[in-house]
């Protein structure tokens, strides 16, 4: 009896043993492969923090020279309106060929590491959770932007046909204006003395100055996200 028992107890004791080992054996295994899985998931956000960091930044000189060309335009427009009524004279030549270049701002963000983590999952990689906040709303931001750059942009379009219709383009090809018996002339007061054109402009610089809001309101955004970024790209330095 007493051989029987020790026998059994001598099984236990190695079949426990086995046992335990083999629990070690999976818990280590799991643990190495949560391990490696964690560290493909920091190697893959750092990646894409530094491709926001370069999409960011390119993002930073865009809106400012952007704040720029809009300060160029809103200036040439209030010039523009101080020349416009129904009895202004000829402006000087030097404010003509400026009033005369009727052209609007565009500003173009880069939007391909935004758009690759909102259209896959790749959101979840990143570890700050005011960043993914911010990072989600820039695309609303950037569409409420546009719809005053685009509104502009009509604007001006409508300009240069108000200013086609009083411009004599036979006037700005010398060789083909012997080939016409009667060639009209431009009639910039005409263009200038316009109500509609006045009302253009002073849409324009409506628009423009409801653009340049939003535009600061982004660059004000793009700021906080850059701040972020580099805070947490510190964790793998």
């Amino acid at each position: 009896m007493k051989k029987l028992i020790k026998h059994l107890t001598e099984n236990w004791i190695r079949y426990g043993f086995e046992t335990l080992t083999i629990l070690m054996g999976i818990v280590g295994a799991l643990t190495f492969e949560n391990w490696n899985e964690d560290r493909k998931d920091r190697s893959n956000e750092h990646v894409l923090l530094q491709q926001l960091k370069g999409d960011f930044e390119a993002n930073q000189k865009l809106i400012q020279n952007g704040l720029l060309e809009y300060q160029i335009h809103t200036n040439t427009l209030y010039l523009t309106l101080n020349h416009t009524g129904p009895d202004v004279e000829m402006p000087e030549p030097e404010i003509l060929d400026t009033i005369d270049n009727l052209v609007y701002n565009t500003v173009e963000l880069v939007y391909g590491t935004i758009n690759l983590i909102l259209s896959t999952d790749q959101m979840e990689l990143l570890r700050n959770d005011n960043l993914k906040t911010l990072l989600a709303s820039f695309p609303g931001l950037n569409a409420r932007y546009k719809e005053y750059e685009i509104a502009s942009r009509d604007l001006t379009l409508l300009q240069r046909d108000l200013h086609h219709k009083h411009t004599a383009i036979l006037y700005m090809n010398p060789d083909m204006q012997s080939k016409v018996q009667n060639p009209h002339k431009s009639d910039y007061l005409g263009w200038l003395r316009d109500r509609d054109y006045q009302n253009i402009v002073i849409g324009r610089i409506f628009q423009t100055e409801r653009a340049v809001d939003r535009l600061l309101d982004i660059k004000e955004n793009n700021e906080i996200i850059l701040k972020l970024i580099y805070l947490e790209l510190t964790r793998f330095n």
